[in-house]
Formats: C-alpha cells, sequence, structure tokens
C-alpha cells in the first residue's frame, strides 16, 4: 500500500515558519491544549480548520523545524496564526 501522507505547507506570511516546516518552539493546538511543536508525536490530535485530526508522523528536519503530517492536506491552527495545506487556499496567518 502506497503511503499518501501529506505533509503540511507553511504560510510565508507566518513568522514562526521556516521554507522546509515549523520552526522549534512554534506553539501548536491539540486536543489537549497549547504545546511546541517539537513535543508532538504519532497520533496526536492536532487541532485543524476541519476538526480535530491525528496526525500520521513528525518530520524533524535537523532539529530546528518540523513537518506534520497527515492523511491529507490539513490547515493546523498556532497559538498565533495559522498554517495552510497544499491547496494553496489564502488563509490568514
Amino acid at each position: 500500500m502506497m503511503n499518501t501522507a501529506t505533509p503540511v505547507q507553511t504560510n510565508p506570511a507566518t513568522a514562526a515558519m521556516a521554507a522546509n516546516g515549523i520552526l522549534r518552539g512554534t506553539e501548536v493546538m491539540t486536543l489537549a491544549g497549547i504545546r511546541p511543536v517539537e513535543s508532538l508525536h504519532e497520533g496526536d490530535r492536532i487541532v485543524t480548520r476541519t476538526g480535530a485530526r491525528a496526525l500520521r508522523s513528525v518530520l524533524r528536519n535537523g532539529g530546528e523545524s518540523f513537518r506534520l503530517m497527515f492523511d491529507k492536506p490539513q490547515v493546523v491552527y498556532l497559538a498565533e496564526g495559522q498554517v495552510y495545506g497544499e491547496t494553496g487556499l489564502p488563509f490568514a496567518a
């Protein structure tokens, strides 16, 4: 079976974002409260535009940035702003 996980891309207007993911220390909204991205793990329930979604995996890029992987593109809410998925829809930061 082919892996269909899709990474979350970042909104360039959001200061906490890096070109290759979400920077260490960025706070992400989860069902367990606001948590730093580096503390997230597979199965954590992340608050998205379409509701809470379970993470398939978290990719660590050299320890300084992270990519959140879901079954399909998701808008992920941060403590300050939001990031958007591959659709490129113009969500506000």
